[in-house]
């Protein structure tokens, strides 16, 4: 699910809805963590192709882990993922790291639809969309990617945001995460302290979306009463300016405020009564009366 309403996301879910309608390629770009692969999902549930398959490939482990043997079907064996996602969509991940010799097998791929197995000899037809992500902003600039290959995959571009150009949408994402994970684990939403958002709207989540989900997980599982534990978050949650009056009456509260303001606005006009009275709103005789309650000399501020 996309959770936000910058105007960022805004664009983005409705991105999402056109390229549902169409059968292009597309690429998608954007920090670690942005939230690629959940767009990918969001834009292949929301198509014709929906009960065909949806499959994950990382680019750097072709010729690794992923071997021929995995991409193509072998009598006797499973079926190979080349027709495992017929229909539906393979995602490319990290397509700056896909391997020369693939590059390729999956231009003739998108060109022609077809493939000749190599253990069968066999020319077999597949149709399936390829999303493409990527972390690199210059990827179209990139010399190690045949540019063939690369315009057929971005057919369309999805820029990500990271989560510090879009704070606007924090608030709706940790409370999303929050009532995602109690709802998960069976338990009652905690309060949330009235200095959090301002918090973590502050920081900049250098891990994106992923990092704030991490956080709200992390907090959730190690607060132990109703309320959540910031000391959790992977920042200093930024305290009330009064949170220092916990424990002062009301009356001394007043005084210590009243005093505050008093020195503050006094240093503010050079120890001119009259100004600082107007600016306090209050009368000149009031002020001064303050002012020897707290022991405050005139001439000290000039």
């Amino acid at each position: 699910m996309i959770v936000g309403n910058s105007p960022q996301i805004k664009k983005i879910k409705k991105y999402i809805n056109q390229l549902a309608k169409v059968d292009d390629s597309f690429l998608i770009i954007g920090e670690p963590g942005t939230g690629k692969k959940t767009i990918v999902e969001e834009i292949h549930n929301k198509s014709k192709h929906k009960n065909q398959q949806l499959k994950f490939l990382n680019c750097s482990s072709l010729g690794n882990t992923i071997s021929n043997s995995d991409l193509y079907s072998k009598a006797n064996k499973d079926t190979g993922i080349f027709e495992q996602v017929h229909k539906g969509t393979l995602c490319l991940e990290n397509i700056e790291e896909i391997p020369s010799t693939y590059q390729k097998l999956f231009f003739n791929l998108l060109k022609e639809n077809k493939y000749v197995n190599p253990y069968s000899k066999e020319k077999i037809n597949v149709t399936f969309r390829i999303a493409a992500l990527t972390t690199d902003n210059s990827i179209k600039s990139n010399n190690n990617i045949r540019k063939d290959l690369l315009s057929l995959l971005d057919n369309h571009t999805i820029i990500i945001p990271s989560l510090k150009e879009r704070k606007q949408d924090i608030p709706s994402l940790f409370t999303y995460f929050l009532e995602k994970f109690c709802k998960e684990h069976k338990e009652p939403i905690p309060d949330i302290p009235e200095n959090l958002y301002e918090s973590i709207i502050e920081y900049n989540w250098p891990g994106n979306v992923e990092e704030l989900k991490k956080s709200v997980q992390n907090i959730l599982l190690m607060s132990t009463d109703d309320e959540l534990d910031t000391s959790y978050l992977p920042f200093e949650v930024k305290k009330h300016p009064l949170e220092f009056m916990v424990g002062y009456n009301l009356p001394e509260a007043v005084d210590e405020v009243e005093k505050y303001l008093i020195i503050k606005t006094m240093k503010r006009y050079a120890g001119n009564q009259t100004n600082a009275a107007k600016a306090l709103n209050i009368s000149e005789g009031t002020l001064r009366y303050k002012m020897k309650k707290y022991g405050l000399n005139r001439k000290s501020f000039k």
